[in-house]
């Protein structure tokens, strides 16, 4: 039978009636979209135009240089924005113990836009500007 089964002394219902009657209309669907672990770190573009995000370095656009930038860290990708708006993303290569990865200006996104490098163009070292 179970405990669901049973009539609550107090209340004088089935458990499984009250969850039925009080519990579920108010339960919301799950998210379109599982929840994805970032990690947040402050950083500033140096006089070469890269910023360090765990002793990798990543390009953004030479109008940053000097200027105070939030990285966003997931599992997958690294994203650089500035005030807010994302300026810079990518997918790190796993594989790569350490080094810079240099963005080409034809994909680097520019400070109004987005972009999302296809995956055809993400290699083990830095672009030749192709």
């Amino acid at each position: 039978m179970g405990w669901n089964g049973k009539v609550s002394r107090h209340l004088s219902a089935y458990r499984q009636e009250l969850f039925e009657r009080l519990n579920c209309p108010a339960l919301k669907p799950l998210p379109a979209a599982s929840y994805v672990y970032a990690e947040w770190k402050q950083c500033r573009a140096g006089l070469d135009y890269h910023v360090d995000i765990g002793r990798h370095y990543y390009s953004v656009p030479h109008q940053l240089l000097k200027q105070e930038l939030w990285a966003r860290i997931t599992a997958r990708t690294v994203e650089v924005y500035f005030k807010w708006q994302r300026v810079m993303g990518i997918l790190p290569d796993p594989e790569r113990q350490c080094g810079s990865v240099d963005i080409p200006p034809s994909i680097r996104l520019g400070l109004a836009g987005a972009w999302i490098i296809p995956p055809h163009r993400i290699g083990r070292h830095t672009w030749d500007g192709a």
